[in-house]
């Protein structure tokens, strides 16, 4: 029986995570939960029981998987599977590839696989699920050797290699010394063309990034544009004390005005800024001591990056004030004000959450478990967006994990590789060709 818990909050009145000011950041003070407030969000938690294998009743779009030589199978095929059937296609992937490439994700609009090289001497490919065409294209030797995912099992969450459009994609060339927040380097944007297939490379482009006036000089620093490249934020560091003495700093890029100041210390420790797509938000990550598991909060990019205390302290009030994000990192969609992330309450629950910053709600799932699916690794892991606004997921390690914000239950499917969660395509073939 499925068990619903609908709550609309009265929260802390004057919570101060990251009061973002200018020049100086203080770190939270939590007040008795005797002065709280009705912060505006509403709140929606559901729980209904272990985890199931399969997907929703309800489920939308198609999952796409593959089944592959390294996996036994004497072909590629392509796995199209929807809430009522499962279709397998041919993939005409040449012998001299066969076990050469790896699979990377669909298109947006599902016509091309991209694969990706598996070591030195291999190649970048695009399969055309329409015209049944494979075409491939040889990459320098540090191109390969930087997307070589065996040394590497979080690239796909890095976004290295990321389609842009529905024939267009892009090799992002990142510093990967740095774990505040990405350092990109450099970009290139490939383009696939039909009649015949072939992948057209564009040629590499450095990031330029202007000369931001850093207070220590022998500090380690990184810099890094805002999604739209509205803003340009940079972290600096003294390297015998990181943590205590980190700095996050936002500037304007058209007049390099000093926007944000963030601080770091022993009592409030930064990690993991996240901007939602359209730069309306950031989102922050911060431990509230050293030693402790991360709290995130939500500044108003608008309001001249002040603090809205509103969803920390509605996770404050929800799940205790021990709650901390656990498994995944948070993550912005790409396309909607939505917020995914995965965390632990007070009480040791696991729960999958979703949160809208615009509509100003927060969905929660619990994490369902069995003796054998219960973890989530973390470096193998990554958020799932998919059509299907009901249906929160995230795949980790060769599962696709999926949360009915409706019902409350939580799936599981063996899904590796999986490739991508889209909109049901009209041109994929039953029969496979």
């Amino acid at each position: 029986m499925t068990k619903f818990i609908a709550i609309i909050l009265l929260l802390f009145p004057a919570f101060s995570g990251v009061a973002a000011q200018v020049f100086q950041t203080p770190f939270p003070t939590i007040l008795p939960e005797t002065e709280m407030q009705d912060t505006g969000i509403q709140v929606d938690v559901r729980c209904a029981g272990d985890l199931m294998e399969g997907l929703p009743p309800n489920f939308g779009g198609t999952i796409y998987s593959l089944l592959t030589p390294y996996s036994g199978y004497a072909t590629w095929q392509l796995e199209a599977i929807s809430a009522t059937e499962t279709q397998l296609t041919n993939i005409p992937v040449p012998q001299a590839l066969f076990e050469a490439i790896t699979p990377v994700e669909m298109s947006p609009d599902s016509r091309y696989l991209l694969f990706g090289p598996v070591r030195l001497g291999t190649s970048l490919a695009v399969w055309d699920t329409v015209s049944n065409e494979f075409k491939s294209l040889e990459l320098p030797e540090e191109t390969v050797f930087y997307l070589d995912s065996s040394t590497d099992s979080n690239w796909r969450q890095q976004r290295k290699i990321d389609w842009i459009s529905p024939d267009q994609f892009v090799i992002r060339y990142f510093d990967l010394e740095n774990n505040f927040f990405l350092n990109q380097l450099a970009e290139q944007i490939f383009t696939v063309m039909q009649n015949p297939l072939i992948i057209v490379a564009g040629q590499q482009q450095t990031i330029e990034y202007p000369a931001l006036p850093f207070r220590r000089d022998d500090y380690e620093n990184t810099i890094s544009y805002s999604p739209q490249n509205t803003y340009v934020q940079a972290s600096y560091w003294d390297e015998l004390l990181r943590w205590p003495d980190l700095r996050f700093q936002i500037y304007a890029t058209q007049t390099l005005e000093l926007v944000a100041d963030f601080n770091s210390t022993e009592t409030f420790v930064l990690s993991a800024p996240q901007w939602s797509y359209d730069e309306s938000v950031l989102f922050l990550q911060y431990r509230p001591e050293i030693g402790r598991l991360p709290w995130i909060t939500e500044i108003d990019v608008g309001a001249g990056f002040q603090e809205s205390p509103d969803l920390l302290n509605t996770l404050l009030q929800t799940f205790g004030s021990d709650f901390r994000l656990s498994g995944l990192g948070s993550d912005p969609s790409p396309n909607s004000p939505h917020l995914l992330f995965t965390m632990t309450s007070s009480d040791l629950m696991p729960y999958a959450v979703v949160y809208d910053y615009e509509a100003h709600t927060l969905k929660a799932v619990c994490r369902g478990a069995t003796a054998s699916e219960a973890n989530i690794t973390g470096s193998h892991s990554y958020p799932v967006w998919g059509p299907d606004e009901d249906i929160i997921g995230f795949y980790d390690a060769g599962n696709l994990y999926l949360f009915d914000t409706v019902s409350g239950q939580s799936y599981y499917k063996s899904v590796y590789p999986f490739v991508g969660w889209i909109e049901t395509p009209e041109h994929l073939q039953a029969d496979g060709k």
